[in-house]
């Protein structure tokens, strides 16, 4: 009897790191951008997570990166992951060619990363994205830098206005430093 369940979980061993194969090949065609698609599904499901492991191993390509850099794409890296897998995956992609200061191409409000950061209160994305290099002072097409974006949330969102103006703050000290 003990040898059959022996028998038993190998087989489910085996079963379970051939499942697991084929879907990290599966995935492993898919380019860098379906991958961060694929982080966003709920956690839950199991699929976020693998298409986060997949992603933490993959190297960009050349094109991947140049349309991050079009849609200010640094946002979508600290965005989706735990701060470990951001910090992680932002040195990796910072070393292939991401711009953490890149403007989004898709509209004229010349925003990085940072400006659509504060616009949502999202301080721990901005905390990264200083901490990787983002400048706190560029400025968006009308004159606004993310600390001001982030102080005009506050006034839009007064329930929320506290958190705006930390952020505000947080931004504006990194203004200040050398």
């Amino acid at each position: 009897m003990r040898a059959a369940w022996k028998w038993l979980v190998l087989a489910l061993a085996v079963g379970i790191l051939g499942v697991a194969g084929a879907v990290a090949y599966t995935f492993s065609k898919d380019t860098l951008l379906d991958l961060q698609s694929c982080v966003d599904k709920p956690k839950f499901t199991g699929m976020g997570w693998v298409c986060g492991r997949l992603m933490a191993i993959t190297e960009p390509s050349a094109d991947e990166i140049a349309f991050l850099n079009s849609i200010a794409g640094a946002g979508a890296i600290v965005g989706t992951h735990d701060a470990a897998t951001a910090r992680h995956l932002m040195k990796r992609y910072l070393a292939s060619g991401l711009d953490v200061n890149a403007v989004d191409q898709r509209s004229d409000h010349l925003w990085t990363a940072l400006h659509f950061a504060a616009l949502s209160a999202r301080t721990d994305e901005a905390r990264l994205l200083l901490e990787f290099g983002a400048d706190p002072s560029r400025r968006d097409a009308q004159g606004r830098t993310p600390a001001d974006v982030a102080r005009e949330g506050a006034q839009r969102r007064p329930n929320d206005a506290e958190q705006y103006l930390d952020l505000a703050r947080l931004i504006d000290a990194a203004s200040a430093r050398p």
